[in-house]
């Protein structure tokens, strides 16, 4: 389903820094962002069932260098291809994590910030261990 979503600037760089990953995996296939942005929430829901571990994701530090490839004009509103199962759970992050995190409500943009996040510290993860 398409959500039409506006993205931080650290978002969509971390976006294009798991899109060069994953089209690797997948041979130089070209990927678009709605299916990075699922792949990073498919490979690391199993890790993060609940608010708190999302609040781990967000005070991580996690420096993306600089903004090359970025524009700061460049659009930061975007439609990305989600599948249903990742919607939904985005709508239940909506709902979970503006307890744990003191707020009262989360956006969208910024539960797929956090994905984004989770997926680069998985990333990072794994190339440290090889």
């Amino acid at each position: 389903m398409r959500q039409t979503v506006r993205l931080s600037i650290d978002t969509l760089k971390g976006i294009k820094i798991l899109k060069k990953n994953y089209e690797n995996e997948f041979n130089g296939l070209k990927l678009n962002q709605g299916y990075v942005v699922s792949k990073a929430f498919i490979d690391t829901k199993s890790n993060l069932k609940d608010g708190e571990s999302w609040k781990k994701i967000r005070d991580e530090k996690f420096p993306l260098g600089d903004f090359n490839g970025i524009e700061k004009t460049e659009e930061s509103r975007t439609t990305l291809d989600l599948s249903d199962d990742v919607l939904k759970g985005i709508d239940k992050m909506k709902q979970d994590l503006p307890g744990p995190f003191s707020v009262n409500w989360v956006t969208t943009g910024y539960c797929i910030r956090l994905i984004v996040k989770a997926g680069l510290l998985k990333l990072r993860g794994e190339q440290k261990s090889n």
